[in-house]
């Protein structure tokens, strides 16, 4: 049958998390922090053309096995337009170039596919 709770059995409570993550659209509330690390050059001019962002997306979109090298082989930058390093050049994170490369490799095999399949 139904006995009573034991009043000398301890209650269990649920931990709490101190450092909650955040759900949502808070994920994205300050994206330039988690996206672009700081980088040793004071310019965009002094960067190589072939590491700025503008020419790896372009090489992703018409030549996509030469944009995943240069980014598999070095880092890409860009000149940070919002936060507190506005203006200065900034460089993609790692866990940020991943995700690029992720997405277009995966890209590239359904391109592929689509093109043998027929």
């Amino acid at each position: 049958m139904n006995e009573p709770p034991n009043e000398t059995q301890p209650t269990t409570t649920p931990p709490t998390n101190p450092n909650p993550t955040p759900s949502g659209w808070e994920k994205f509330k300050d994206f330039s922090t988690d996206s672009y690390v700081p980088t040793q050059y004071t310019s965009y001019s002094q960067v190589a053309f072939y590491r700025r962002q503008w020419f790896v997306f372009l090489c992703l979109l018409l030549i996509i096995p030469l944009g995943i090298i240069i980014m598999l082989t070095g880092d890409v930058f860009v000149l940070s337009k919002a936060g507190a390093n506005k203006g200065s050049v900034m460089k993609y994170s790692g866990k940020t170039k991943k995700k690029w490369i992720f997405n277009f490799v995966l890209l590239w095999i359904v391109v592929l596919s689509i093109r043998f399949s027929r």
